[in-house]
């Protein structure tokens, strides 16, 4: 291997060093951590990982997981992302090696995005890797390895936005790179909703700026109808199941949250979510100041650095009210959460205000390529020392193989050792309880109504049937009744949903305020089947999906060669 090879894969090795180190103390202590969105999201990836292994398929319904209800959530929640992650479920076989797999590439794509585009504004290659380190240890990124929060994955595709940003502001004759563009947020769409809405947002200044600057309208328009064409194709399913349910069933909200309480704030040692480090903060306005003064030198810097501060002030309660806000617009509560989020455009866009910087930096001055490079580096190591404590502090809270939660629940090890070998067994001893996309018959019942509902009528019960999933995606419960009753069943049923008692198609059915139908048992065995009626322009749209997908890659790949 010659050494420009070695050169050029050095800093790919030393994130991928950095990355594993701080997965280590978890790694070592054999720990699997359960945070605050783990439980949703694993047992979205567990049903993937239960069709595949049985070949029994519904876009539709969860029928392993969510106590196995038939509730909807895959076909709303990046549906597409959801199958990768079931496949590597699949491949890795227990949550432990999931987790680790999966905190890893996630670190790697964040890590090497970073770098990709301190690259592109011609950082210095040493400077592009401590940016990258820097970033997988401050706002979201950490996230992922305590909490399994989805903003991560916007966060660790932002950096590959702001490469096409630069480009936006950098190019005059073909700034909209459009296949690239294109790509990047049909996968931001099939993960989280809520990034591709961030994403976009962050975009669009830029855009804005850069038609005005080109020269050749006529190609920029051209790529923009491109995008918009393909995308439907890329991201059709999503957009599909919100007009088949949406439009016909009543869908509770998520769980309300006070947004005002989940804004940021200073801190001098947190690196994540509500935390802004106080010395990332110090480090900020040093950018700010240099985006200022080097304004007619690089004025590109400037619009990064405004827009950067901008999303960061959303993020607090200094530029809006968010209490006030939340009054007028309560729907927020349920359906953006927390402000925090805007950090997931805020921490890319000051990485490359950063990388900006060192240019003007590194070329005028004799003594400030070190200290800036030595000042970005201090602040770097506290960061990623402070995201490895928590790690390390979350995996090492016993002696052995242990479960965190938000409530410090801690499992014995028999527990453990159970669902360290048949992930399925975790769904026992946590139950997933959350109002996400039940149908309900009263659209003024909140979440905490629908929460008390959902315990109510599936918590205690849905343990007391037999569950099995046929080979065409239908659920079966079957039970013993010594009488004749009206019993409510464990299932929730949408408008598409069929159900089959007893050999006997029902389709006046009385249910309860979140879909649970209430039947009629017989004295004796009795059998129920639930199913999906998917209409046959639903099942086209999966085609031209798949289809559109499988084109795109092909032809994106052609072109690049």
């Amino acid at each position: 291997m010659n050494k420009e090879r070695i050169k050029v894969i050095i800093p790919y090795f030393i994130i991928l060093v950095a990355s594993l180190g701080t997965l280590l103390p978890q790694i070592a202590f054999h720990a699997t951590i359960l945070g605050s969105d783990t439980v949703f999201h694993w047992s979205r990836f567990y049903d993937i990982k239960m069709q595949l292994a049985n070949g029994s398929f519904n876009w539709f319904q969860m029928n392993y997981t969510f106590q196995q209800t038939g509730q909807i959530v895959n076909a709303f929640y990046g549906p597409l992302f959801a199958w990768l992650n079931g496949v590597l479920l699949f491949i890795t076989n227990n949550w432990f090696q999931y987790q680790i797999v999966s905190g890893l590439i996630l670190l790697l794509i964040s890590g090497i995005g970073i770098y990709r585009m301190c690259l592109k504004v011609n950082c210095p290659s040493y400077l592009g890797v401590i940016l990258a380190i820097l970033y997988n240890n401050v706002g979201m990124i950490p996230v992922w390895l305590i909490g399994s929060n989805f903003s991560a994955w916007g966060a660790a595709l932002m950096p590959y936005l702001c490469i096409q940003i630069v480009n936006l502001l950098e190019e005059k004759k073909n700034p909209y790179h459009w296949q690239v563009v294109t790509l990047i947020f049909a996968i931001v769409a099939n993960i989280h909703l809520l990034s591709f809405i961030l994403l976009a947002l962050a975009f669009c200044p830029f855009l804005f700026l850069s038609f005005i600057r080109t020269t050749n309208k006529g190609l920029f328009i051209l790529g923009l109808v491109k995008s918009a064409l393909w995308g439907i194709g890329l991201t059709g399913t999503i957009w599909g199941c919100f007009l088949l349910v949406y439009r016909t069933n009543k869908i509770s909200s998520p769980g309300t949250f006070d947004l005002a309480g989940a804004t940021i704030h200073l801190s001098p040692k947190g690196v994540a979510l509500k935390d802004f480090l106080i010395a990332v903060a110090i480090l900020f306005l040093l950018q700010i100041l240099l985006a200022i003064i080097t304004f007619k030198l690089n004025i590109n810097n400037f619009y990064i650095t405004f827009v950067g501060t901008l999303f960061l002030l959303l993020a607090t309660n200094w530029l809006i009210n968010w209490s006030t806000v939340q009054k007028i617009f309560p729907g927020l509560g349920s359906s953006f959460q927390f402000p925090f989020r805007f950090t997931i455009v805020f921490y890319a866009l000051f990485m490359l205000g950063l990388a900006y910087s060192s240019q003007l930096l590194f070329k005028n001055t004799k003594y400030g390529k070190w200290i800036y490079t030595i000042s970005i580096a201090l602040v770097t190591i506290f960061a990623y020392q402070e995201t490895f404590s928590w790690v390390q502090r979350t995996s090492s809270q016993t002696n052995s193989v242990m479960i965190y939660s938000p409530k410090s629940k801690v499992f014995n090890e028999q527990q453990v050792e159970a669902f360290g070998n048949k992930p399925g067994q975790l769904f026992r001893y946590y139950l997933n309880i959350k109002p996400d996309y039940l149908p309900v018959t009263n659209k003024k019942l909140n979440p905490n109504d629908v929460r008390d509902l959902y315990e109510k009528f599936i918590k205690d019960d849905y343990i007391k049937y037999q569950h099995r999933v046929l080979k065409n995606g239908s659920l079966e419960l079957k039970w013993n009744s010594s009488k004749k009753e009206k019993i409510t069943l464990p299932l929730i049923m949408y408008q598409q949903s069929e159900l089959i008692v007893n050999g006997k198609r029902l389709t006046h059915l009385q249910k309860t305020e979140i879909g649970n139908p209430v039947v009629q048992s017989k004295i004796g065995v009795n059998n129920a089947i639930l199913s999906f009626r998917v209409p046959l322009w639903f099942n086209l749209l999966i085609v031209v999906n798949f289809a559109s997908w499988i084109l795109f890659i092909a032809t994106f790949c052609f072109k690049r060669k």
